[in-house]
């Protein structure tokens, strides 16, 4: 009830009427997998030459035979999260968001989902609370389903699976950022994600200082972020971590930069009273000279 509360909130929906259809689905459908295999799962949404704006659901993955490792949202169509997907101790990966502009076609990407097969079995992969939304300006309701698809996973006794040691930093990613009338009573805030496709993205850290300093002051953080300085005259990093400890940080200059602008300032001023100082200083000397 709260996702499709705020669903209908965020997106100025009336009450929704019902028509159409669009179909959730995963690709690609893996074949035989060994216990120890990893898998990436690529979440999609088919619109059925339906132009929507709004997506919701869960997938159910029964995580006593994959262990996830990581869920991306790179490339994703959805770039407002409600509820952005997340690995967790659970078996069902909720997930809800808004797509500005709206999207219409055949493979729409929501998110990725990296996993590890971990007994042998047929555990099946299958979607819920499927929900999808016109960009109609009303909010009219598709009528959504998603597919099912099921894995086989065998014991493979011939090749022993070794986790291979992550020494690689996550991707490089870009910070956002962003304000808007509705979200986090128009503030400043930034967004920011990346992959890591050795052991996965643990988590993230952000930085706010006045200064380019040598050793900035992190916290952990979760993307969107709300900025502490809304006058944007701050350098923000933002570091991903992966679960090897592999660190990447990405830097954000400031949007305002009147402090800078003035110590840049301080030194023009003082640059040209020294030349000034110089040039009077020569000035006198050539007088006495040519007086002698």
């Amino acid at each position: 009830m709260k996702k499709k509360f705020f669903i209908i909130a965020l997106c100025f929906f009336v009450l929704p009427q019902t028509s159409f259809a669009s179909v959730f689905f995963v690709e690609p459908t893996p074949g035989v997998l060994g216990v120890g295999a990893t898998l990436a799962l690529h979440v999609y949404i088919d619109t059925e030459e339906q132009h929507i704006n709004t997506v919701g659901g869960a997938i159910i993955i029964p995580n006593t035979y994959i262990q996830f490792l990581e869920i991306s949202d790179a490339g994703s169509i959805v770039s407002a999260w409600i509820e952005r997907p997340s690995a967790s101790n659970t078996e069902r990966i909720a997930f809800s968001g808004i797509i500005p502009g709206g999207y219409k076609g055949s493979h729409g990407l929501l998110f990725t989902i990296l996993g590890k097969a971990l007994k042998p079995g047929t555990p099946e992969v299958y979607f819920q609370d499927e929900e999808s939304y016109l960009a109609n300006g009303v909010g009219t309701q598709v009528a959504t389903h998603g597919n099912k698809i099921t894995l086989t996973i065998i014991t493979t006794s011939a090749e022993k699976y070794e986790d291979k040691p992550d020494i690689d930093s996550p991707e490089h990613f870009t910070v956002q950022r962003a304000r808007d009338i509705h979200v986090f009573n128009n503030q400043w805030f930034i967004v920011f994600n990346t992959q890591d496709k050795g052991s996965g993205i643990d988590h993230y850290e952000i930085a706010e200082t006045p200064d380019s300093q040598a050793n900035p002051q992190f916290v952990r953080a979760t993307s969107p972020v709300v900025l502490h300085d809304q006058t944007l005259r701050s350098l923000v990093y933002v570091k991903a971590v992966d679960r090897a400890g592999n660190e990447r940080t990405e830097p954000l200059v400031p949007a305002n930069q009147k402090t800078n602008f003035y110590k840049s300032s301080f030194w023009i001023i003082l640059i040209g009273i020294l030349l000034i100082g110089f040039g009077a200083f020569v000035f006198v000397r050539r007088n006495k000279n040519a007086g002698s």
